[in-house]
This record gives C-alpha cells, sequence and structure tokens, in this order.
C-alpha cells in the first residue's frame, strides 16, 4: 500500500458519507450512494421484461446457475449502469454493488486499442 493511502481512504470515505447524510458509524445505503452519483441499478428480471430476448438468461442465472453471476457495470457512453442479479437476496446484492461503487471513476471513459 502506498504511504497516504489508508489516510486518503478514510477522508473520501467521510466526504461520501456527508454526502449521503449519514455517519461513520451508520450503514451506508449503496443504493442511495448509486443514486447519488447518478448510476442506474437494473436486476435481470428489469431487463428481460423489457427485452423478450434476454428470457433465457434471467432463467440461467437466477434459477439454473445463480452461481456464476452476482453482478456487471457497464458502460453506456459517458454513464455506468449495473446489472445485478435479482435471484439473491438483496443484502446480497448490497453488498455486490459496493464493490463498483467504491471505485472513484464515476462514469465510463471509451479509448479506443492501439
Amino acid at each position: 500500500m502506498r504511504r497516504g493511502f489508508k489516510a486518503e481512504a478514510k477522508r473520501l470515505a467521510l466526504e461520501v458519507r456527508e454526502e449521503l447524510g449519514v455517519t461513520a458509524h451508520e450503514a451506508m445505503d449503496p443504493y442511495a450512494l448509486a443514486k447519488l452519483y447518478g448510476i442506474d441499478v437494473f436486476t435481470l428480471h428489469d431487463v428481460a421484461q423489457d427485452h423478450s430476448e434476454a428470457t433465457a438468461a434471467l432463467r440461467h442465472f437466477t434459477e439454473i446457475r445463480p452461481d456464476v453471476f452476482s453482478a456487471a457495470v457497464l458502460c453506456l457512453g459517458p454513464r455506468r449502469v449495473i446489472v445485478e442479479n435479482s435471484g439473491h437476496e438483496r443484502p446480497r446484492r448490497a453488498s455486490t454493488r459496493s464493490v463498483p461503487m467504491s471505485s472513484r471513476q464515476r462514469s465510463c471513459a471509451w479509448a479506443p486499442a492501439g
């Protein structure tokens, strides 16, 4: 770990908590954090409802093999979108969502390879 990282991370965490209106010892809601940063969150059920061709994927990831997919962060132009497995219980989905939300990068940038 680089020198000063721990102090920087602690300051950032306190700033984000202040933005959300929670203290250092209160639970932080990753759904509120996503909303604060303008990150849309969808479940596999949401996607399948809007796109009938996704129903096979919905069944696969929620019934047949729910252990192989938790969530994905997608970049749609400059936006970041999270798709989570609605086959998982809400506490697990909230925990899964915290991972991409922990990134300081709040938008997606596209750079062509080469």
